[in-house]
């Protein structure tokens, strides 16, 4: 068996926020399903856009996750922060589409994309298990790798 290889970055963040953060996107999508408040999705893709394409250090949930970290005394692991970002990409985009659904009338279809978002943020958060570093080996990565061998 391959081992997943995530893209690498010397930034670093605090494995325990992540996992938080993944918490908290998870509880967010909850309430999304449960009151389909539409409003819910474009606080989540905002905080992905934050993430992703800003320089700011802290989305509001990465900085509420970051208090949290501090206030329940969590050790400070070090991860390397480019998957994270990659995630976030892919978050941003399950986000955007949620929305596009949401709008077109297919809100079940809406729902069912928030249900695996809600299973990415869990596995991220209970199981340590980025699925942004399974998506990256597997189907990111051998195109990039095609791409080099072309080159040569």
């Amino acid at each position: 068996m391959r081992s997943v290889i995530c893209p690498l970055s010397p930034e670093r963040v605090n494995e325990y926020s992540v996992r938080i953060t993944g918490f908290l996107v998870a509880v967010l999508l909850s309430i999304y399903l449960d009151s389909d408040n539409v409003y819910i999705i474009w606080f989540l893709m905002a905080d992905f856009f934050i993430r992703t394409f800003t320089p700011l250090k802290y989305s509001p949930l990465s900085g509420l996750a970051s208090a949290f970290t501090r206030i329940l005394r969590l050790p400070v692991i070090k991860i390397p922060k480019a998957p994270k970002i990659f995630a976030a990409r892919l978050g941003f985009v399950f986000t955007a589409v949620i929305t596009l659904l949401y709008y077109s009338g297919l809100t079940v279809s809406s729902h069912v994309l928030a249900l695996v978002l809600i299973l990415f943020a869990m596995l991220e958060a209970a199981l340590n298990i980025c699925v942004g570093c399974q998506v990256y080996t597997y189907i990111i990565l051998p195109f990039y790798k095609k791409e080099l061998e072309a080159e040569d």
